[in-house]
């Protein structure tokens, strides 16, 4: 005979160690997926990856002028795909973390399809952003931030909208002026202000992603309808 003492509370299922809503832990996922491969594999496959999903500007090129050719839909897909690639650690976790915090958020404001909508239009846009503010055929671009960056500002409009906070207005005003005078300090004087190298840093596509996803939460993340509590009064 054995007694066994269960220290949860009855009628309580387990917690979940990520508490993340389906979208953003399946992102989160294959974010993680791509950074092992890009990791682990052999420097054949790693190069193969890199070179498969991230958006060279090159091939991009290479599809306007031949816009009949498979390389077309190469070249559209990696407007998506670049978010996966993530090539050292910290531009992982930076973007995983980012993206759990303010992706959430988003998510469940929006739903799981179109949260998927809403991140990869601000991939997207990120994208595009940056190739036609800062044209280099020979540049290769990958990582998360054009849709993180967009999550931020699906946040800082979520935050806007709450008229009966203030406080919490005034602090999403102030944390995009914070994003947006950061990404463009980081363009104009990276080197000698923040220790970067600029040209490595997707400024622009950033920008981008921030203001497609303010914009698109001011079109879709209206906040759900909520039935009023019946009055002692009222007829049951």
């Amino acid at each position: 005979m054995s007694i066994h003492t269960d220290p949860r509370p009855p009628g309580r299922p387990n917690e979940p160690i990520v508490n993340a809503p389906p979208t953003t832990l399946l992102l989160l996922t294959g974010i993680a997926g791509v950074f092992a491969i890009l990791t682990l594999a052999s420097p054949g496959m790693s190069h193969w990856v890199l070179v498969h999903l991230s958006l060279v500007a090159a091939r991009v090129e290479f599809a306007i002028a031949n816009p009949l050719g498979w390389e077309t839909l190469w070249a559209a897909g990696t407007f998506a795909t670049h978010a996966l690639v993530h090539l050292d650690f910290i531009h992982f976790a930076v973007n995983a973390g980012f993206l759990l915090a303010f992706g959430s958020l988003c998510e469940r404001r929006l739903g799981p399809v179109g949260f998927a909508l809403f991140f990869f239009a601000c991939v997207i846009a990120g994208g595009i952003t940056q190739l036609g503010t800062d044209w280099d055929r020979s540049a290769i671009m990958f990582g998360a931030s054009g849709g993180v960056s967009g999550c931020m500002g699906g946040v800082v409009r979520i935050m806007m909208s709450d008229r009966l906070n203030p406080r919490r207005r005034r602090f999403a005003r102030n944390l995009a002026l914070v994003l947006v005078l950061l990404n463009i300090g980081i363009g104009v004087v990276g080197p000698e202000l923040f220790g970067v190298d600029s040209g490595s840093i997707a400024w622009q596509a950033h920008l981008g992603g921030f203001a497609m996803g303010f914009l698109l939460m001011t079109v879709a993340g209206h906040p759900p309808r909520t039935t009023r509590p019946p009055t002692a009064d009222a007829p049951q």
